[in-house]
């Protein structure tokens, strides 16, 4: 890969590669409870409200239960009214953390922690199998 543009002296080319990797982004949802994560679903791209309705559908409301209570932040994918319809329904409770609060949020450790163990992890398998390693330990 090389750039298309670049600054130089008057009348010099650039030539220069783009540095650094670039590989699609790598997105993992999951719910944090009882000191491990709750049924993550990993997936190329970012998160959209398809994308966490998505999840909640398909691997949130299996382990829900009426006795649950879900805290999400309030990023804006999390907001949609389908997202509250799909918690009740299992008569489970719904609450968004204030603005502006990520020390309220116990899940964030535990995304550095497995950054942490990915990186550290110096076998030859791939990015992928290495997740699937780290979360499956992270789950029990």
């Amino acid at each position: 890969m090389h750039r298309t543009y670049g600054r130089a002296e008057r009348g010099n080319k650039v030539h220069s590669n783009i540095s650094g990797k670039r590989i699609p982004r790598t997105t993992l949802i999951s719910g944090y409870s009882e000191g491990v994560l709750k049924s993550p679903m990993v997936f190329k791209g970012y998160t959209d409200t398809k994308a966490f309705i998505t999840w909640i559908e398909k691997c949130l409301l299996k382990e829900m239960e009426e006795r649950h209570v879900l805290i999400i932040d309030n990023a804006s994918f999390h907001k949609s009214p389908r997202v509250r319809e799909l918690i009740e329904s299992k008569g489970a409770r719904l609450i968004y953390q204030p603005k502006y609060s990520p020390d309220l949020n116990k899940s964030e450790p535990q995304w550095a922690n497995l950054k942490r163990s990915i990186r550290s992890d110096n076998s030859d398998i791939p990015f992928h199998k290495k997740l699937d390693k780290h979360i499956l330990r992270m789950c029990t």
